[in-house]
């Protein structure tokens, strides 16, 4: 991967002196950004470990802290790593704040076709930020479609891939400003594993939001069965 030392933030601005002084708590630190889902097609890298050297410090840090990062990944060649300068604790602090989860009457649920393939069906879901505050998504949605008579006909295995549909996009936090939406893919068979037997009818599609966040029931027929998966939440593009 290229690497690059821009991006939004006060730390990606030009280096400034920061003075750590002895045997007191971690002061000083530097952020890592990087492209995390798969687009246009493109495979992801997988990221075993981290080396770190100083500027003007001849040691490499290595050790435990370093390793271990299974669900760290480095996706589309074409988007660099960018890393900063050294700077305060205080100013990293704001760089990622922790917001509370979203919840239903936050949010606004539309749908869009994700594509098809032979045997299979997909369809992207985006939920819009339609308050004025920040809130977070992070995990998979709790995915059903149900019958005119409020009977589940078909529930989406959260992180199950339909054949050669969407990979499941992995759980991450997802911040959505007020006007922002996030999005879920999901997709399942449009034929009946059964023989001669059709695909049950259904009428709704009630999402379930991670953190008891509530339930969302969009009102649309569809026709589709068998094995069924659903991604996680993930930016909108």
């Amino acid at each position: 991967m290229t690497v690059s030392h821009k991006g939004p933030g006060t730390f990606f601005q030009s280096p400034r002196t920061v003075v750590l002084r002895p045997r007191t708590a971690p002061t000083a630190g530097f952020v890592v950004t990087s492209s995390d889902f798969p687009a246009r097609n493109e495979s992801c890298q997988s990221v075993a470990s981290v080396r770190v050297v100083l500027p003007k410090v001849s040691a490499v840090f290595s050790g435990p802290a370093l390793t271990n990062f299974a669900d760290y990944h480095l996706c589309n060649s074409g988007d660099p790593v960018n890393i900063s300068s050294i700077t305060s604790a205080g100013v990293i602090d704001r760089y990622a704040p922790t917001y509370p989860p979203c919840l239903t009457d936050q949010l606004r649920l539309s749908l869009g076709r994700a594509g098809a393939a032979s045997g299979s069906w997909g369809e992207s879901g985006f939920l819009t930020n339609n308050s004025t505050a920040h809130c977070t998504l992070e995990g998979y949605p709790n995915l059903s479609l149900l019958n005119a008579a409020g009977r589940t006909v078909l529930k989406f295995g959260p992180g199950t891939a339909t054949y050669t549909l969407f990979d499941p996009a992995r759980p991450r936090p997802v911040t959505l400003e007020p006007g922002v939406a996030a999005k879920f893919d999901f997709s399942a068979n449009d034929f009946n594993p059964i023989a001669n037997a059709p695909c049950p009818p259904s009428d709704e599609l009630q999402l379930v939001l991670p953190s008891n966040g509530g339930t969302i029931e969009f009102h649309q027929a569809l026709r589709v069965c068998g094995l069924a998966g659903v991604g996680a939440f993930a930016e909108a593009a």
